[in-house]
């Protein structure tokens, strides 16, 4: 059966909406997804633009705290990995899209054995995996402070996306605990999040590893 939306539209408050700072835009859609997730929603339940913004911005965080390697050792999973390709088209970033097809194609490049190692291994100290899939990120953050700022096209697309509710902050949590009161199986959600506390992972075509 299909996952039923529960949460349709993406959802900021007002407050970030009158910001003047374009990442309060950005940063309100993610405490909201945050904040469904919080309430045992999956993602599948999710509006897909949000998580579009959403996975954007945590691409973004990681690259420059870290490179596209750091990125990769902190993903959680392949489905991640394509909500970022996605959202990168999805926010007009096309630049910032060819040069996400490049790095995959370095990725892709790794052998099974290779990406398993790097994983599991140190991140750093000497590393030469690491190091091969960070050779684009000087063109990443000159991209990114002279021609397409993710933070400023994210809060654009947000700002004009036709499914964007916006509410008062104070009626933000009345907002959220509405949409996960449509939940049917909530504390079957909640027993199995505390069975299998987990951190983030990468996988390997759905493999955990």
């Amino acid at each position: 059966m299909e996952p039923m939306l529960l949460a349709k539209d993406i959802i900021v408050t007002q407050e970030a909406m009158d910001s003047p700072d374009s990442y309060d835009l950005v940063m309100s859609n993610i405490d909201v997804v945050n904040g469904l997730f919080s309430r045992y929603l999956n993602e599948e339940e999710i509006c897909r633009e949000a998580l579009y913004s959403y996975y954007v911005d945590y691409y973004l965080a990681q690259v420059y705290n870290g490179g596209f390697s750091q990125f990769v050792y902190n993903c959680p999973n392949v489905t991640v990995f394509n909500l970022v390709g996605e959202g990168l088209e999805a926010i007009g970033a096309y630049k910032h899209l060819e040069l996400f097809a490049a790095f995959d194609k370095l990725l892709s490049g790794l052998t099974e054995q290779e990406l398993r190692d790097f994983l599991s291994n140190d991140y750093f100290g000497e590393n030469p995996t690491r190091d091969r899939l960070d050779v684009h990120n000087d063109a990443f953050y000159d991209l990114n402070n002279k021609s397409e700022s993710l933070i400023e096209m994210n809060a654009r697309y947000l700002r004009r996306h036709p499914r964007l509710e916006v509410v008062p902050e104070a009626d933000l949590e009345d907002r959220l605990d509405a949409i996960a009161a449509q939940i049917t199986d909530l504390e079957e959600r909640k027993a199995a999040a505390e069975a299998n506390e987990k951190g983030f992972y990468f996988t390997l075509e759905g493999e955990e590893l």
